[in-house]
């Protein structure tokens, strides 16, 4: 590869997901020995901010990048880099400020510099950004500790640490503010100017004709293409498991609440209550169409395309050969949010001048792209299509298309069932999204709990009328048929029945102790000793969202109202106060502290992490502060629940 600048920037990255990296130490070795050009290495099939950030590197100002995972590389002598190389630290701050299991040895490192700072100016020059969560206690953490101990040896930090927030949903636009006052700074650091924008497509897609057996036309993997699936089922080899039943909860309420069963007979698939279920959804048939017909692909959507790599290293995002239909409806996430980052660059290939005009406005002010796209949930079709509906944006590369809209990725449901109850059959529980928003002029519905409810709509004989392609690729399936995974989990009940057990899970969140209480209700009637049980449950109204209301009865029956203790707030009830979960416990606070500080309770939350967890541990540690130990002093009641946290005796499955 030609260098397009004598300067190159190493760029070192962890991400929430894990590993994604692929360069072996030896290669990184030998990158900074300078015995071979530098690349710029990009997974198309993951949409990280790595890959965007090396990219308009080099197209702005002809940095070349290498994006490397961090447990591939060796540190014993990155603080003495030359200023030549920039290091840039993408780093992800996992749950309790800890760091991902691809930075652990990263971070065991980080602690030698923060123990022996050296004496003395460091050569390394390095910028940062974070990936975290304002809902959890230590925000970001990982990000300001490297800063931190970078600072403590002399390294020399260019721009300001960026802090991307997943908490508040603008962890993109933290990113896009970050890098768009770095990357210049970078620039000025090695002397380079910003070049005139030139697209370099990353893939190349070439039309082949009419589709043939060999074209994936939807199918996961090359099992299914040949028809013959089978085990083991993973999240990359789903299993297609038939719809069993789908019942609406609560009919009187303006939400949807679904209860969907689905059959896992035909496959080896196994669970435990408190685990996932991964569903793989496909968009909806509007937003298909939609979609085709903004990028005037509705003629040769039927068309097979060859998709390959500009690079031999790199894969390419999508199966090939497929169509543009296929992409449409199962490879591409087309309803995704869109970037401030897809609309800079669509705007190059806009159909007219207006249109440009106005993709360069909502490109470059953050307060004209809030309001008018993310603010109403557009996806890029949306966008387009109301900025210009007259005519189709043909010139916007395909391949653009695959490089800056994410792949359908699976959507991880708490399943509501326990395997004692039903072995081969799994539920999960959700409510179908579906918000009208100011200005919209459509709702926003959400694609995987939309493409639930089509599951659960259309009869065996009526397939056709489904908002979705239920049937699968090449309409294979005669019943409506979902492709799943399990993913296994850490919240899980004690290794003992007779341990007790409190479960606070307002809305959905109730879902996987659904499965917690039927595992104790069948060990009850099977004879054997379970433990102290308490359900803490929040939602709207009792007629209109109270989830299952008999269900809550039939346990509290067979487990007694001495094991089973069932306790509901209802926040919007008529004629009563507001009341959430927390503000159930002080009624309850002596068996609360009895059950934490004595009996060894396993404490569980499932909900929203953005308000509800922090408010629960909070009332929780005002609660047991109460007990003679703490005597009133709330933080050493807190100090107490992260010791629970530690132990695994407090357990949050959190969104």
């Amino acid at each position: 590869m030609e260098l397009m600048s004598p300067i190159d920037v190493l760029f070192l990255k962890t991400v929430a997901c894990g590993a994604v990296g692929y360069l072996s130490n030896s290669y990184l070795q030998q990158y900074r020995k300078r015995q071979i050009e530098p690349l710029i290495p990009q997974k198309p099939e993951d949409k990280s901010i790595s890959k965007t950030l090396s990219k308009e590197a080099k197209t702005r100002f002809g940095l070349e990048c290498l994006i490397a995972d961090l447990d591939d590389h060796d540190f014993d002598d990155l603080l003495t880099l030359s200023k030549d190389k920039i290091v840039v630290f993408l780093l992800a701050t996992y749950g309790e400020g800890e760091p991902t299991d691809n930075a652990i040895s990263f971070n065991r490192h980080v602690q030698g510099w923060t123990e022996n700072s050296q004496q003395g100016d460091s050569t390394l020059h390095y910028a940062g950004f974070g990936l975290g969560n304002s809902s959890y206690q230590f925000y970001n953490e990982m990000i300001k500790y490297v800063d931190s101990a970078l600072a403590s040896n002399a390294a020399h930090r260019i721009g300001n640490i960026g802090l991307g927030d997943d908490g508040k949903g603008t962890l993109e636009e933290d990113f896009l503010l970050w890098k768009e006052a770095t990357l210049p700074q970078l620039a000025q650091h090695f002397g380079l100017t910003e070049r005139s924008y030139t697209y370099e497509p990353s893939f190349l897609v070439e039309r082949q004709g009419a589709p043939t057996n060999d074209t994936f036309l939807g199918e996961p993997n090359k099992k299914y293409l040949r028809n013959k699936p089978r085990g083991p089922y993973t999240l990359s080899n789903p299993y297609a498991a038939p719809l069993i039943c789908a019942r609406e909860l609560c009919v009187n309420g303006t939400r949807k609440f679904l209860h969907t069963e689905l059959d896992l007979s035909g496959s080896t698939l196994s669970y435990e209550a408190g685990d996932h279920l991964a569903i793989r959804p496909t968009n909806s048939d509007l937003e298909v169409k939609r979609f085709l017909r903004v990028f005037g692909l509705h003629d040769i959507q039927k068309d097979e395309i060859a998709v390959s790599s500009n690079d031999s290293a790199i894969k390419a995002p999508i199966p090939s050969l497929t169509t543009h239909e296929a992409v449409a409806r199962y490879y591409l996430d087309i309803c995704a949010s869109v970037s401030r980052q897809l609309l800079r660059t669509a705007a190059n290939f806009a159909p007219t001048n207006n249109a440009k005009a106005q993709l360069q406005i909502l490109s470059t002010q953050p307060a004209a792209f809030q309001r008018y796209v993310s603010d109403r949930c557009l996806n890029i079709a949306q966008v387009l299509e109301l900025i210009e509906p007259t005519v189709a944006w043909k010139n916007v590369p395909f391949s653009m298309l695959l490089e800056y809209i994410p792949v359908m990725k699976p959507r991880y449901y708490s399943i509501s069932s326990s395997p004692l109850s039903s072995k081969r059959v799994v539920s999960i529980t959700t409510v179908v999204q579906t918000t009208k928003f100011p200005e919209a002029i459509e709702d926003f519905k959400g694609v995987a709990t939309n493409y639930l409810l089509a599951l659960s709509e259309p009869s065996e004989r009526n397939l056709q009328k489904s908002t979705h392609q239920v049937s699968g690729p090449r309409q294979r399936y005669s019943k409506p048929t979902s492709l799943v995974s399990i993913r296994r989990s850490k919240f899980k009940l004690p290794q003992h029945p007779e341990t007790p057990i409190i479960m606070i899970g307002p809305g959905t969140g109730v879902a996987p102790f659904r499965g917690f209480l039927q595992t104790r209700v069948q060990l009850r009637k099977e004879a054997k000793s379970v433990g102290r049980t308490m359900l803490f449950y929040g939602c709207r109204k009792k007629s209109e969202d109270f989830l299952y209301e008999t269900e809550w009865q039939e346990f509290e029956h067979v487990l007694t109202p001495e094991v089973f203790s069932f306790n509901v707030a209802f926040s919007r009830e008529e004629g009563q106060p507001k009341q959430y979960v927390q503000h159930l416990f002080a009624k309850h606070a002596e068996d609360l502290r009895d059950l934490v500080l004595r009996k060894g309770a396993h404490v569980y939350i499932c909900g929203d992490a953005h308000r509800m967890a922090r408010d629960v541990f909070k009332t929780m540690a005002s609660v047991i502060a109460g007990d003679s130990q703490f005597n009133n002093d709330v933080d050493k009641a807190q100090e107490h629940l992260v010791l629970l946290k530690g132990s695994g005796r407090w357990l949050e499955d959190v969104w």
